[in-house]
């Protein structure tokens, strides 16, 4: 079975908490592979517990980076092309 990264699942994040944040990671997170992956998941200061939400998956899981932009720089395509690079 390879182990190296073949994988990563990106998700732009702003008040995720009641569109399904926390279902959409549950099942992301039960899929079963025969590869490694990571998440990258960008929020944009969410006033609701979506940071905490993904936090609490990042600590259980560890393969998961939460990276913070403040909303003035989110852009759908640019944010989308930094997580790309």
């Amino acid at each position: 079975m390879d182990k190296h990264l073949k994988a990563t699942v990106f998700i732009p994040v702003y008040n995720g908490e009641n569109d399904h944040l926390e279902e959409t990671l549950t099942a992301l997170y039960q899929q079963e592979t025969d590869f490694s992956w990571d998440v990258i998941i960008t929020d944009s200061e969410s006033s609701d517990n979506s940071v905490a939400i993904i936090e609490r998956f990042a600590e259980q899981y560890g393969n998961l980076q939460l990276v913070k932009l403040p909303k003035k720089e989110y852009s759908h395509g640019g944010t989308r092309q930094k997580a790309a690079e």
